[in-house]
């Protein structure tokens, strides 16, 4: 694996919580217990909770990946597969867009 891979990631998931904590959420990165499970719990305000598989633009899923999102669609849940920080952006605008109980809408915060 290159180098590099490990940094974007971990630059994508600052980027994520950040974004997350602008619309009041919060995001728990779940505990590697499995192969496969999700990475990330995000909680946003009224209680509405994601499943979310973080990816860089070119990160592919796994097959084991693939047998835990099925697994959680049988039992009538969903893993939200995000990849890149535009993904970020866009997954964030979509679930603002669906009625989720946000109160403000997503924008950039601005320094004074």
């Amino acid at each position: 694996m290159p180098t590099a891979t490990p940094r974007l990631e971990a630059d994508l998931e600052r980027f994520f919580r950040h974004r997350i904590r602008l619309l009041g959420g919060h995001t728990l990165k779940l505990a590697p217990t499995e192969a496969g499970a999700p990475d990330r719990l995000v909680i946003m305000p009224g209680g509405k909770m994601y499943l979310v598989e973080l990816k860089t633009d070119a990160g592919q899923l796994r097959p084991i990946q693939l047998v835990w999102h099925r697994r959680i669609r049988m039992i009538g849940g969903r893993v939200h597969v995000i990849h890149g920080r535009d993904g970020v952006i866009n997954w964030l605008r979509m679930i603002v867009a669906a009625g989720d109980p946000l109160k403000k809408t997503y924008t950039r915060r601005r320094s004074a």
